[in-house]
C-alpha cells in the first residue's frame, strides 16, 4: 500500500478514530510546509486525556485499532496491540534526563503512544525490518536505511520479532554479539531490544559481552546506559553483574549508576556510587528492605528506597513524596523534593511544589523554587512573551494562578534581601539558592497570563524587590491603561528607576502620550541628568511637540540655572536649525535667555552661530564624499564560447568519475608517505598522507616561509605548498583534464551541499526555481559523481587536491570560462528579473524588524558563480572587467557594488576605476569594521589588515581623514547622536593635541565612561570617552604645545584624568604639570586598578615591577613601587591621582587599591579583631590587605604569625563548595606573595621555606611512629626529599591502610601533610634553579636553618655553592662557614671562572651525583671574541623561528612582550633589559610570519641606553643566550613533534619493535614516527609521540583510553613507565585485531 493510499483511507475515516486521522493528515501537511507540529500534537494529547481511559491498551483498542485494521490488516494490528500492552514494562521517559522508572500511568506514556499512532501512516506491508537493520547496523556508513524509525519504537519492534521466534532476526542479533567480522555494529537499538525481549539466551550473550569488554570502555558504556530501558528483571540482572564482577572500577559503570539514579554529580564520588549501587541491588530485590529504607534517617538510603519504589511502579512513590512533603521531617522533605525533581513530569513537579510555596522554612524554599519553574520566554518581543505564557498548560486554571500568586507575594515580602541559600543538602554536591527577584519574576509571569489588574497593582507595589529585567517587562508589557492614575504615576516614577532599560521602556510609552504641564516638568527635571539614553529620548519627545509648546519648553530649558538642562535646550535648538525649523533671528533671541555659558555650551553656541549648520547623512556622503561620483563603466558581455553553459551541463558523470578514480589511485600509491605538516594556527605535526581527509600543507611550504608569498601572483601555485606536487600535476597531463572538467571536479564539495538547502529553495518564487533549474543543473552532475566516489577511502582528500590544482590553468582562461557563463545569464535573463524580490515572503532584519529586499544575485547559485569569477580576476584587465560587471549588477538595485571586499575596493582605486568616494562608502556604509581596522593597523591583528595596508597604504590615509572628519563632528555635537556617531566608537587610534583638547572641551564636566564602550553606545559621553581613550600624541607634540592649546581652559585635575585614561599622553602631561614621578605613579595605578591589563600596557608595567599581570588582577601588590610613588608624589598629589584613576576601572579594584594603600601606610592594624573579622566575613580584599600591614620591629615573629593565620584561613576554606574553595585559595596564594614582599623576600617560596623551617620543630612528631589502634603511622622522607606515608604493624610495613581506618581524621591529617610536602618538593626544585640563575645569595646562617627542612635540605645537599670570595664549596662545607658569609648556588660560570668546572664534572661521575636540576652540566654561553667590542650578539642571526612556539617557550622563562622592542626579559635588580629582535607581531603571533632572528640586544632599564655585551653580567648573558638557543633548537621553522622529543619516539619505536614478535603481531610495522597496522576493517596508524590514531581514508579515530589500566599486567615485563607508551601499545594491540572490536563508539568511526 502506498502512502497516498494510506492518506486516502485516513481522509475517509469516521467515528472516534477520525480524530487520529485528522491528526495524521495535519502532521503530514505541517511536514510538507516545514511548520511546527507542536499545537497539533498538544491538541491530540489533550483529547486523549479527556477520553478518560483506564489503560493504554483500552485507549489503543478504542482509538487506533480500527485504523490499523482498516489500513494494515490483522497481523500488523496484533503486533502494535502487543507493543502497546508491553509499553508499561519499559521506562517511558525519552528525554536526556530519563530515569529508570516504570509505570502503568497513561499520562507518562502518552507521547510514546502518539508515536505509535503516527506509525499508522507508514507502509508496513512493504517494510522489511531485517533489511532495515542490516543497513542501519552496517559498518559501511554509506549503507543508510531509506526510512527513519522512531528511537522508542525501533527497539520494541526488534524485541517483538525476537519473541515471535523470527530466527533471521535472532541470528542477526546473535551475530552482532559474537561475530568477529564486524561488518555489522552493535548499536543502541539492538541493546535495548535485548533488554525488552524475553529471550534469555540473547540476554546472557549481552552480559557476556559486557564482561568481555576489557579495553573497550565505549562498549561497556553503551550496554550499561541502555540496560534500564527494558524489562526490570534484565536491569536487575545487569546491576548484579556490575557488583559481582566489580565493574565499578570503570568510569563507564560509575557513570551509568549515576545516570540511573539521577545523581549525575555524584559520579565522581566513587564511595557514594558504590553505596548507591549496593543499596539499589538490595532494595530492587527485597521489598521489606525497601520499606526499611523509606524510614531510614540516612538520606542516601531514603533516596534509593524512593528510586527503587519508582523503578517498580512510579505511581506508588507519588503518595510517599506527597506525604513527606506535607508532614515529613526536614531531611525527608529535602530528599523528597530532590527526588521529585528527577521525575520527567513537569505538571506533577509544578503542582507538588506549588502546594509548598507557602512554606516559610528557609532550608526548603530554595529547593521548592528550583522545582517551581515555568521557563523563560524573553522580554524582547511582546507577541512571543504573551503567546509563550498563555500556551503553558499550568496557567489555565484561574484559581491556581491566584493561589500561587498570593503565596509568592507573602514569601516575597517576608524574604530577606539576600534571599536564602542551601548548601550541601540533602547531598554534599547540592547547592540551591532563591532570591526575592526570583519570586518577583514568577509573579510577573503569572500576571501576564490574563493581565489581572489587582496583580499588576501588587507588582507595582513591590517593584523594588524585582530585578531590572522584570521591572522593565512590567513597564513594557503589563502597564496598559495610562488613564489609570496609579499606572500613570508608576510610569513617571519609573523614569527614576535604577535600571536604564526600565527608564527607556517608560519613555517609549510617554512618547505616545499627551502630557500635562506638570508631566513635562518631570521630563525637564530629568534633563539635569547626564544619562545619554534618557536625554536623547526626552529631547525627541520635545522635538515632536507643536511649535508653541516646543518654544515654551525651549525657553524654560535655556533659562535654567542647571548646565545640563541648558545644554539640552541648545541641542534642541541645533536640531531645529539643521531641519530649518527655526530662523537665525529666533536663534539669536533664544540665546539671550542663557544666564551664562560654559566651555561646553560655547562649543554648541559657536555651531549655532555659524553661517550654515550641516546636517550630515548618507544622502550627502556624510559631508566627506560625493554621492554622485560613480564609476563610468559598462560591462563587456562579449561571449568567447556561446556554448559555455551547455558544455558545462553536458559533461559526462562517468568521465568525471574516471578522473576522480585516477586521482584516488595516485593517493593510494603514495598513501604511506610521511611528512611534517602545519596549519596557520598550529605547530608542525607528523602526517601520513593516506590518513588525511584534509589537505595539510608542508611545514616548510612557501606560504609559511616566504614573507613575500602572494597567492594572486600568476607564478604562484597552491599545489606547491602541498607534498609531492609533481605527482599531482601528472594527473592533469596524464588524463588530459579540460578546464571545464576541472571546474566541476574542483567545486564538487560546493554543489553537493545543495541537497541540504532544500528548505531554502522552497521559499523562492517559482520563476527563480525555473532559472536555477535551467542554468544550474551542475548539482545533478556533481551529485551523481559524488554518489560514485564517496565510497572510496580517500575521496575527501582527492577532492581537495583537485581543488588545489585548479590554479594550474592560466588565470585568464579560468576567468573567461566563468565570464562567458555570466554573460550568457545576463543576456538570457530579463533585466527585470535581476531587480525582483526572490522570496515568496520577504525576509526580515532581526534587529530592526524591517523587510529585506533580496535579489537574484543573492541566490546561492548565482552568487557562487559571481564570487568564483571575482577570484579568477587575477590580471588587471580581467579584474577591471569583473568590476564593471559587479557595479552594473549593483546599479540594477540602486547599490554601489555587489561583492567586493576592502582589498578589491582598494585595488580598483589603485587602478583608477574607483574614486576616493568608493573607499569612504565602504568605510561608512558597507563595513565600519574595515574603517576601524585601518584607523590603527597594529591594533587589529585578527584580520589581515597589516598585509592590505602594506599593499595599499592610502587606505590608512583615508581612514585617518575620515576619523578626523568624524571627530570634528562629534566634539561639536549635543546629546542627540549624529549620523556618524556609530563610526566614532569604531576609531581605534587618532593623534594630535587639537583632538585631545577638543574632546576634553566637548566633555566639559562630564565624567568619563568606565569599562568597555561598544559601537552601540551613541551617547555623547560614551562617544567622546571612546575617542579620548584612543587618542595619542603626534611625534612633534610636546608639553609646550599642549599648554598653548589648553590655554587655561582645562584644569590640572582634568588633564590628570585624561592622561590616566589615555596613558600615551602621560609623558607630555607629566612635563606640563611638572610632577616628578607622575609616570611611575600613573602606571602603578594601571597595574593595581585595571581589571584586565593589555599586553601593550604590561610591556610598560614590567619596567617598574616584576609581578605578573594575572597576579595584579588577583590582588598582588608591589609594596616597593607604592612606597616609591607615594614618597615621590607626596600625600596630597598621590590622593588626587588616586581619585583620577577611578575611570580606568569598571569594578571594585579602585576601592581595593585604596584599602591596600591604607594597609601599607599602617592605617590598618593587624589586630585580633581584624583576624576575627576575616574569619567571620571571609572578605578576600581585606585578607590581601592584612598581608600588607607593616611588620614592625619583630618582623620575623609577626611574619610567622600572619603566615600561620593565612594557612589556617586556607584550611577552613576546605569546608566550603568547590568554587568558593578555589577563590579563597587564590586569595591566600596572593596574600602570601604580598606578605613575602612585605617581609623583604625575593620570592614566596623562599619565604615559605623560612616560615616552614621555623615551624618544623612542631612537625617532628610526624616523622616518628605514632600508634593508631593496632598500627603505627609516620612520614618518611627519602634521600631525594620525597615524602611518603608509612603504615606499619608489629614493625612490618603494610601495603595499604586498613579499610576501617581510612576515614580516620589522623589518617587524613597525615595524607594532607604528605601531599603538601610533595608539592613543596616540586616547587623547591624550580625555585632553586631560579635562585641560581638570578645569583640570589644566602647567608651561611640561612643555609643552616634550611638544613633542618626535610624537603629542602636533600635538594641543597646535591648542589654546589660559591662564596663571596669566589670559592666553590659543597653544601656541608658551606654549613661550616662563618654565619655571615654570603653564598649563592654556583652557576656554571662560577665553576668556569674558578677553573674547577671540569673537576666537578669528573666528581659528579665519580660520586654518581644526581642533581635536582642542571647545574654542573648546565650549558654555559660566554661572550665570544667577535662580540667583545659589540653592543649586540648576532650569533643566531638568520634563524627562522615559529612565533607562537617561541613566545610560549620564552614566557615560561620570564620573557614578556614589549610594544617597541618585541620580546624582552627584564632584570629589575640589575636594571637590565634583554631584547630579542625578530620582526613579528609578538602580541598576537601567527606562525605564518616565520620571522628571522636579527640580534640580541641589552639595554639599561632606567636610561634606555644600549649596553656593551661586556657590561652585561656573565650569568645574565649566559641565561639569555641559553633561552635563545632553546628557541632555535625547538621552535625553528620545520619544527619537531609537539607531543614528544625525537629521542622519546625512538625509544617507543624500539619498545614496539621488541613487542611485536612477543605478541605475535605480524600485521604491524614501525616506520618513522608511526606504527602501521593492517587490520581486517582498514589500515591504521598510531603516532608514537601523541598516541593519535588515524585510519587511512578516514582520518582521526577517537579511542577512549582506560587510564587506570595503563600500568596493568600486560606492561609489567617492560621498564618503560611512560603511561603514554602504555596507551600506544594498548591501541596497537586493539587495532591489530579490529575484527574483535565490539565497542560501537569505535566501530562507528572505523567503519
Amino acid at each position: 500500500m502506498t502512502i497516498e493510499n494510506i492518506y486516502e483511507q485516513l481522509a475517509a475515516t469516521t467515528g472516534k478514530s477520525r480524530k487520529i486521522a485528522d491528526y495524521l493528515i495535519q502532521r503530514y501537511n505541517n511536514e510538507q510546509s516545514f511548520n511546527s507540529n507542536y499545537e497539533n500534537h498538544t491538541e491530540l494529547a489533550e483529547w486523549l486525556r479527556e477520553q478518560n481511559y483506564s489503560s493504554l491498551l483500552e485507549m489503543f483498542q478504542d482509538t487506533a485499532k480500527p485504523l490499523f485494521e482498516a489500513i494494515h490488516g490483522a497481523d500488523i494490528t496484533m503486533m502494535f496491540e502487543i507493543l502497546v500492552a508491553r509499553a508499561i514494562s519499559y521506562t517511558p521517559s525519552r528525554s536526556y534526563y530519563r530515569r529508570s522508572f516504570r509505570t502503568f500511568s497513561i499520562e507518562s506514556h502518552l507521547n510514546n503512544y502518539i508515536t505509535i499512532l503516527e506509525s499508522i501512516a507508514f507502509d508496513w506491508e512493504n517494510f522489511d525490518l531485517l533489511e532495515h537493520m542490516k543497513k542501519d547496523f552496517s559498518s559501511d556508513h554509506h549503507q543508510r536505511p531509506e526510512v527513519y524509525l522512531d528511537h522508542y519504537l525501533y527497539p520494541s519492534l526488534i524485541a517483538y520479532q525476537i519473541d515471535m521466534g523470527n530466527l533471521e532476526i535472532i541470528d542477526f542479533i546473535r551475530n552482532l554479539c559474537l561475530s568477529d567480522n564486524n561488518t555489522q555494529v552493535l548499536k543502541s537499538p539492538a541493546i535495548i531490544a535485548i533488554t525488552r525481549c524475553y529471550n534469555g539466551e540473547l540476554q546472557q550473550l549481552l552480559i557476556d559481552l559486557l564482561l568481555a569488554a576489557k579495553l573497550q570502555e565505549g562498549l561497556r558504556q553503551s550496554i550499561l546506559e541502555a540496560s534500564d530501558n527494558g524489562q526490570l528483571d534484565v536491569f536487575k540482572c545487569m546491576l548484579n553483574t556490575v557488583l559481582e564482577h566489580n565493574l565499578l572500577r570503570f568510569s563507564s559503570a560509575t557513570r551509568a549508576v549515576a545516570v540511573w539514579m539521577g545523581l549525575e554529580i555524584a559520579a565522581d564520588h566513587k564511595r557514594i556510587v558504590e553505596k548507591l549501587a549496593n543499596l539499589a541491588n538490595v532494595y530492587l530485590n527485597d521489598e521489606q528492605a525497601r520499606k526499611e529504607g523509606l524510614a531510614s534517617a540516612d538520606v542516601l538510603e531514603l533516596y534509593v528506597a524512593l528510586w527503587s519504589t519508582a523503578t517498580h511502579e512510579m505511581t506508588n512513590v507519588l503518595p510517599l513524596i506527597q506525604q513527606m512533603c506535607e508532614s515529613g521531617k526536614l531531611y525527608q522533605k529535602q530528599v523528597a523534593l530532590y527526588f521529585l525533581n528527577q521525575l520527567d513530569d513537569a505538571a506533577l513537579k509544578l503542582s507538588t511544589a506549588s502546594n509548598m510555596l507557602a512554606d516559610a522554612e528557609p532550608k526548603l524554599l530554595p529547593m521548592i523554587h528550583d522545582i517551581y519553574q515555568f521557563g523563560y520566554w524573553g522580554y524582547y518581543n511582546r507577541d512571543n512573551f504573551f503567546t509563550g505564557i498563555r500556551q503553558f498548560p499550568y496557567f489555565q486554571d484561574a484559581s491556581v494562578r491566584q493561589r500561587d500568586f498570593s503565596a509568592l507575594t507573602e514569601s516575597l515580602v517576608n524574604m530577606p534581601k539576600a534571599g536564602y541559600q542551601l548548601q550541601q543538602s540533602p547531598f554534599e554536591w547540592c547547592n540551591y539558592s532563591v532570591k526575592p527577584d526570583d519570586l518577583y519574576r514568577k509573579m510577573l509571569i503569572i500576571t501576564a497570563y490574563d493581565c489581572d489588574l489587582e496583580c499588576i497593582n501588587l507588582l507595582m507595589t513591590h517593584a523594588s524587590l524585582g530585578a531590572g529585567d522584570e521591572r522593565g517587562a512590567l513597564v513594557k508589557f503589563l502597564l496598559n491603561d495610562f488613564n489609570d492614575p496609579i499606572q500613570r504615576n508608576f510610569l513617571f516614577a519609573s523614569l527614576k528607576d535604577r535600571s536604564m532599560q526600565v527608564r527607556i521602556n517608560a519613555l517609549e510609552h510617554i512618547k505616545e502620550m499627551t502630557l500635562s504641564h506638570d508631566e513635562y516638568a518631570v521630563l525637564l527635571d530629568l534633563l539635569s541628568l547626564k544619562t545619554p539614553e534618557i536625554r536623547k529620548s526626552i529631547i525627541e519627545i520635545i522635538l515632536k511637540t507643536d511649535v508653541i509648546q516646543r518654544t515654551d519648553l525651549l525657553k524654560r530649558l535655556l533659562s535654567d540655572k542647571v548646565e545640563n538642562r541648558r545644554l539640552a535646550g541648545l541641542d534642541i535648538l541645533l536640531t531645529m536649525k539643521k531641519d530649518d525649523a527655526v530662523t537665525e533671528t529666533e536663534i539669536t533671541e533664544l540665546l539671550t535667555l542663557l544666564p551664562k555659558s560654559t566651555e561646553k555650551e560655547q562649543v554648541l553656541i559657536q555651531t549655532l552661530q555659524a553661517d550654515k549648520t550641516k546636517n550630515y547623512s548618507k544622502d550627502n556622503g556624510f559631508g566627506i564624499y560625493d554621492v554622485n561620483e560613480l564609476p563610468e563603466a559598462k560591462p563587456d558581455l562579449t561571449i568567447q564560447n556561446p556554448n559555455a553553459i551547455h558544455d558545462m551541463l553536458h559533461i559526462s558523470p562517468e568521465r568525471l568519475s574516471e578522473l576522480f578514480q585516477s586521482m584516488h589511485a595516485l593517493i593510494e600509491q603514495n598513501k604511506d608517505h610521511q611528512y611534517v605538516a602545519k596549519t596557520s594556527y598550529s605547530d608542525p605535526f607528523d602526517v601520513v598522507l593516506g590518513n588525511e581527509n584534509y589537505l595539510r600543507y608542508r611545514a616548510d611550504a612557501p606560504i609559511f616561509t616566504d614573507p613575500n608569498y602572494n597567492s594572486n601572483d600568476p607564478t604562484t601555485h597552491n599545489i606547491d605548498n602541498f607534498v609531492l606536487p609533481d605527482v599531482w600535476r601528472s594527473w592533469l597531463s596524464d588524463n588530459n583534464v579540460t578546464i571545464v572538467e576541472h571546474y566541476l571536479l574542483s567545486h564538487i564539495n560546493h554543489y553537493i551541499t545543495r541537497e541540504f538547502s532544500s528548505y531554502r529553495y522552497q521559499l523562492y518564487e517559482s520563476w527563480v526555481l525555473d532559472d536555477v533549474a535551467k542554468y544550474f543543473r551542475l548539482a545533478e552532475i556533481t551529485q551523481a559523481v559524488y554518489d560514485n566516489i564517496r565510497a572510496h577511502d580517500h575521496h575527501a582528500l582527492a577532492c581537495r587536491i583537485i581543488e588545489q590544482l585548479w590554479d594550474e590553468h592560466p588565470a585568464h582562461e579560468r576567468f573567461t570560462l566563468l565570464h562567458d557563463q555570466f554573460a550568457i545569464l545576463m543576456q538570457n535573463i530579463p533585466t527585470e528579473n535581476w531587480q525582483r524580490e526572490v522570496y515568496i515572503t520577504p525576509s526580515k532584519n532581526w534587529q530592526s524588524d524591517t523587510v529585506n529586499f533580496t535579489t537574484l544575485i543573492e541566490v546561492d547559485d548565482f552568487h557562487h558563480l559571481l564570487n568564483q569569477l571575482r577570484l579568477q580576476a587575477i590580471a588587471d584587465t580581467d579584474f577591471l572587467e569583473y568590476l564593471a560587471l559587479d557595479v552594473h549588477l549593483a546599479s540594477l538595485n540602486d547599490l554601489f557594488y555587489t561583492n567586493l571586499p576592502i582589498e578589491d575596493v582598494a585595488r580598483a582605486y589603485a587602478l583608477g576605476f574607483f574614486k576616493e568616494s568608493a573607499i569612504y562608502r565602504t568605510f561608512c556604509i558597507a563595513s565600519s569594521r574595515d574603517f576601524s581596522c585601518f584607523t590603527s593597523v597594529q591594533k587589529h591583528r585578527y584580520y589581515n589588515t597589516a598585509d592590505i595596508a602594506k599593499q595599499y597604504p592610502f587606505l590608512v590615509t583615508f581612514a585617518q581623514k575620515l576619523a578626523q572628519h568624524v571627530i570634528d563632528i562629534e566634539v561639536k555635537r549635543g546629546d542627540l547622536p549624529t549620523t556618524v556617531s556609530y563610526l566614532a566608537t569604531e576609531i581605534k587610534e587618532h593623534s594630535g593635541i587639537d583632538n585631545f583638547v577638543n574632546i576634553l572641551l566637548g566633555l566639559g564636566k562630564d565624567t568619563l565612561t568606565r569599562g568597555w564602550i561598544s559601537s552601540y553606545n551613541s551617547g555623547k559621553k560614551d562617544v567622546l570617552s571612546s575617542l579620548l581613550r584612543v587618542s595619542v600624541p603626534r611625534e612633534t607634540d610636546d608639553a609646550k604645545a599642549l599648554k598653548a592649546v589648553v590655554n587655561g581652559r582645562i584644569d590640572d585635575r582634568r588633564l590628570l584624568e585624561a592622561a590616566l585614561y589615555s596613558p600615551a599622553w602621560l609623558p607630555i602631561v607629566s612635563k606640563l604639570l611638572n610632577w616628578n614621578g607622575l609616570e611611575s605613579a600613573a602606571w602603578y595605578f594601571h597595574a593595581h586598578v585595571n581589571e584586565s591589563i593589555s599586553d601593550e600596557k604590561m610591556a610598560v608595567i614590567t619596567r617598574y615591577s616584576p609581578i605578573a599581570k594575572e597576579s595584579f588582577n588577583d590582588g598582588a601588590f608591589d609594596v616597593n613601587w607604592f612606597n616609591d610613588a607615594y614618597k615621590t608624589l607626596g600625600k596630597e598629589r598621590f590622593e588626587l591621582l588616586y581619585d583620577c584613576a577611578k575611570y580606568i576601572t569598571s569594578g571594585a579594584n579602585h576601592r581595593r587599591a585604596q584599602l591596600f594603600a591604607d594597609a601599607t601606610l599602617g592605617k590598618i592594624k593587624a589586630t585580633k579583631a581584624l583576624e576575627k573579622e576575616l574569619n567571620d566575613k571571609r572578605n578576600k580584599d581585606k585578607l590581601l590587605a592584612y598581608s600588607l600591614i607593616p611588620l614592625g620591629k619583630k618582623s620575623q615573629e609577626e611574619a610567622l604569625k600572619r603566615y600561620d593565620f593565612l594557612q589556617a584561613f586556607l584550611k577552613v576554606s576546605k569546608n566550603f563548595g568547590a568554587q568558593r574553595r578555589a577563590s579563597e585559595a587564590k586569595a591566600v596564594e596572593i596574600a602570601l606573595e604580598n606578605l613575602a614582599r612585605n617581609a623583604g623576600y625575593q620570592d614566596t617560596l623562599r619565604f615559605g621555606w623560612q616560615m616552614e623551617t621555623l615551624k618544623i620543630q612542631g612537625l617532628t612528631e610526624y616523622f616518628s611512629p605514632k600508634a593508631l589502634e593496632n598500627i603505627e603511622l609516620f612520614i618518611h622522607i627519602n634521600e631525594e626529599g620525597i615524602a611518603s606515608l608509612i603504615c606499619q604493624k608489629d614493625g612490618k610495613k603494610l601495603s595499604t591502610i586498613p579499610a576501617k581506618l581510612r576515614k580516620n581524621a589522623m589518617i587524613g591529617e597525615y595524607k594532607a601533610l604528605v601531599t603538601d610536602l610533595k608539592e613543596q618538593y616540586r616547587r623547591a626544585k624550580a625555585s632553586l634553579e631560579l635562585t641560581m640563575t638570578r645569583a640570589d645569595t644566602f647567608s651561611a646562617k640561612e643555609l643552616t636553618l634550611l638544613q633542618s627542612h626535610p624537603v629542602i635540605a636533600p635538594l641543597l645537599s646535591q648542589l654546589l655553592f660559591v662564596t663571596d670570595q669566589d670559592k666553590i664549596v659543597h653544601f656541608n662545607d658551606a654549613l661550616a662557614l662563618n654565619a655571615t658569609t654570603e653564598l649563592a648556588i654556583a652557576h656554571p660560570y662560577h665553576l668556569y671562572h674558578a677553573k674547577e668546572w671540569l673537576n666537578y664534572q669528573h666528581y659528579a661521575f665519580e660520586h654518581q651525583l644526581i642533581q635536582p636540576f642542571k647545574q654542573i652540566f648546565r650549558e654555559l654561553y660566554l661572550v665570544n671574541e667577535d662580540e667583545k667590542t659589540a653592543s649586540a650578539s648576532n650569533r643566531y642571526d638568520g634563524h627562522q623561528i615559529q612565533p607562537q612556539k617561541t613566545l610560549a617557550l620564552l614566557k615560561t622563562r620570564g620573557w614578556s612582550v614589549d610594544e617597541s622592542h618585541g620580546l624582552q626579559r627584564v632584570y629589575y635588580r640589575e636594571n637590565i633589559i634583554a631584547v630579542l629582535y625578530a620582526m613579528a607581531d609578538w602580541f598576537s603571533p601567527a606562525d605564518i610570519e616565520a620571522p628571522t632572528i636579527e640580534a640580541v640586544q641589552f639595554y639599561d632599564r632606567k636610561t634606555g641606553e644600549k649596553l656593551a655585551l661586556t657590561e652585561v653580567p656573565p650569568i645574565i648573558f649566559s641565561e639569555v643566550m641559553r633561552d635563545i638557543d632553546l628557541v632555535v633548537s625547538v621552535a625553528h621553522v620545520g619544527g619537531v613533534d609537539p607531543e614528544a622529543s625525537h629521542s622519546t619516539i625512538e625509544m617507543r619505536a624500539a619498545i614496539v619493535r621488541e613487542l611485536l614478535p612477543l605478541l605475535k603481531l605480524d600485521n604491524v610495522k614501525v616506520e618513522g614516527n608511526f606504527a602501521f597496522i593492517q587490520g581486517s576493517l582498514g589500515e591504521y596508524t598510531v603516532h608514537l609521540g601523541s598516541a593519535g590514531v588515524q585510519k587511512q581514508g578516514k582520518g582521526a579515530i577517537n579511542i577512549l583510553a582506560i587510564q587506570s589500566q595503563h600500568r596493568g599486567k600486560i606492561f609489567l615485563p617492560f621498564a618503560d613507565e611512560d603511561p603514554r607508551t602504555a596507551e600506544i601499545i594498548s591501541k596497537i594491540i586493539l587495532l591489530s585485531e579490529d575484527q574483535k572490536i565490539k565497542d560501537p563508539s569505535i566501530l562507528e568511526q572505523i567503519c
